[in-house]
C-alpha cells in the first residue's frame, strides 16, 4: 500500500505519533540505502514518520550536516545528599537545569522519540559541557523502535553547580538506516527472523526507569558523598581546633607568666653576680656560664610558645603534649637558675683568701 507523503512536519504530538505507526514498519525511502542520514534525510524521515517530535529543521538553528541537536526538557531528578530524597524539577524558560557540584542528574530531552524499526540512534554530550567537566553517563545506542523521552545520566565532576538554560543544546544525535528487511536465505528452509524492540519497555514513565533501576532508592555519586563526609569532618575538626585555641590560651598564660618570673629572677641573679668580691670571680664566672645557659633555656621555651600560638589551629592533643613539653622546660630553666642563686650567695659570704697563706 502506498502511503501518503506528507510536505510538511507534525503539527502536533498526535499527528507524530499517528504517523509513526503508519511507517512502523514500512520505509518510505526504501531506495536509500541502509547508512548514517545526512542533513536532507533527517528531515525526510522526520517529516514522513514523526520520528522526533517537536522537530526545528531551520538551518541556523540544531541541524547540522549529520546530526541533530537536542535541548533539555521535562524534569531533571537528583537526589539530596543529606537527606536522600529526590528532588524533581521541571526545566523551563526561567528555570535552567541545575546539576549539584560532584553530582549525578538524570535529565529529560525536549524532544520525544518515535523510531520506526529501521532506523537506530546514537547520541553524545555537546563538547562544551565535557569541557567544563560534565561527562554523559550512558550507552549512546537507542534500539530503533524505541519510543518516549529519554531520561540521560549527567555526572558533575565539578566542585561548583553547573546551570544549563532550557534553550541550550544538550546532546547531538545521529541517526542510522538500518539493514531492516533484507532477508538472506540460508538455504535449509529457515528464516532469520528480525527482533522488535518490545513496546512494553518503551513510553516509561521516570519512576519506571528507577524502580527498575534501582527499585527507587537513592541513585547519588560516591564522591558527593565522600564530600559531604569531609564536610562533616571538617566541622568537627574547627570545633576541636576551637577548643584548642580556649585551652591553650590558658596554658600560654601560665608559661608566659614563668617566663616573665624567670626573666625577673634572671635579672636579679646578675645583679647579685655584679655585687660580688673579685677575690672570688673566678667561681663567679663559671656560675655566670651556667646562668647563661638556664636563660638560654628560658629563651628556647619563650621561642616555642610563640610558635605555638601562631599554630593554635594544629589538634587539641598536639596542643596539650607541646604545651606540657614547654612547661616542663621552664621548671627546669628555674630549678637551675635557683641553684646559680645559692651557689653564688654561697661564694659571696665566704671570706677571700690572703696572700701568703
Amino acid at each position: 500500500m502506498q502511503l501518503p507523503r506528507h510536505q510538511g512536519y507534525a503539527k502536533t504530538r498526535e499527528e507524530a505519533l499517528e504517523r509513526s505507526k503508519a511507517h512502523r514498519t514500512v520505509d518510505p525511502f526504501p531506495e536509500l540505502p541502509a547508512a548514517l542520514l545526512s542533513s536532507e534525510h533527517i528531515q525526510a524521515y522526520v517529516r514522513q514518520t514523526g520520528m522526533l517530535y517537536p522537530f526545528f529543521p531551520r538551518p541556523d538553528g540544531p541541524l547540522k550536516a549529520a546530526s541533530y541537536e537536542i535541548n533539555p526538557g521535562g524534569s531533571f531528578i537528583y537526589w539530596d545528599p543529606k537527606t536522600r530524597k529526590k528532588i524533581i524539577n521541571a526545566v523551563g524558560e526561567n528555570t535552567p537545569l541545575v546539576l549539584p557540584a560532584n553530582s549525578i542528574t538524570f535529565v529529560e530531552l525536549q524532544s520525544e522519540f518515535f523510531l520506526p524499526d529501521y532506523i537506530a540512534v546514537r547520541f553524545n554530550l555537546r563538547i562544551q559541557h565535557v569541557h567544563r567537566g560534565i561527562l554523559l553517563g550512558t550507552g549512546p545506542l537507542v534500539d530503533p523502535g524505541f519510543s518516549g523521552r529519554l531520561l540521560v545520566p549527567l555526572h558533575n565532576l565539578t566542585s561548583d553547580e553547573y546551570k544549563i538554560n532550557a534553550t541550550d543544546g544538550l546532546i547531538w544525535i545521529e541517526f542510522t538506516k538500518t539493514s531492516r528487511g533484507k532477508i538472506i536465505e540460508r538455504g535449509d528452509g529457515w528464516e532469520d527472523q528480525f527482533i522488535a524492540t518490545d513496546q512494553a519497555k518503551t513510553n516509561r514513565s521516570v519512576e519506571v526507569y528507577f524502580e527498575k533501576a534501582n527499585r527507587n532508592n537513592p541513585i547519588q555519586s560516591s564522591l558527593q558523598q565522600s564530600v559531604e563526609e569531609i564536610k562533616v569532618r571538617v566541622k568537627s575538626a574547627e570545633s576541636a581546633a576551637k577548643n584548642s585555641k580556649n585551652y591553650l590560651v590558658t596554658i600560654l598564660g601560665v608559661g608566659l607568666i614563668s617566663i616573665l618570673g624567670a626573666a625577673v629572677s634572671i635579672v636579679s641573679f646578675f645583679e647579685t653576680v655584679k655585687g660580688t668580691h673579685f677575690s672570688v670571680m673566678g667561681n663567679v664566672n663559671e656560675a655566670r656560664h651556667n646562668a647563661a645557659d638556664a636563660k638560654a633555656d628560658a629563651k628556647v621555651a619563650t621561642s616555642e610558645i610563640k610558635q605555638l600560638t601562631e599554630n593554635y589551629k594544629e589538634s587539641s592533643s598536639s596542643t596539650a603534649a607541646q604545651a606540657k613539653t614547654l612547661a616542663a622546660q621552664l621548671t627546669e630553666a628555674n630549678e637551675r637558675i635557683s641553684r646559680l642563686e645559692n651557689e653564688i650567695r654561697r661564694l659571696s659570704a665566704r671570706p677571700p683568701r690572703r696572700a701568703g697563706r
